[in-house]
């Protein structure tokens, strides 16, 4: 069964090719947006949370409004992502 599975993600070249276009295509228009809408500050201090680094719970504690409108863009941004590939 596992195998099976195997298989079936690693599919074709053809399949795997394109798979990873769309998965490099789609990271980069996500930091490309996220850039744009000014959040890579939280963007950053949000990835690195789970380091437990004193100054970045600092920082997430500070700016928690930041980081709630990162999370809300970001949540909004997942859900309707290929609107932001269209606009491209």
């Amino acid at each position: 069964m596992i195998i099976e599975e195997v298989h079936l993600w690693r599919g074709s070249p053809e399949q795997r090719a394109l798979r990873s276009q769309r998965v490099k295509t789609t990271q980069f228009d996500y930091f490309d947006e996220v850039r744009a809408a000014g959040h890579m500050e939280a963007l950053a201090y949000d990835v690195r949370r789970a380091t437990g680094d004193p100054e970045v719970a600092a920082w997430r504690a500070n700016n928690a409004q930041k980081v709630n409108a990162f999370r809300d863009w970001s949540e909004r941004w997942s859900v309707n992502w290929s609107e932001v590939a269209q606009r491209k």
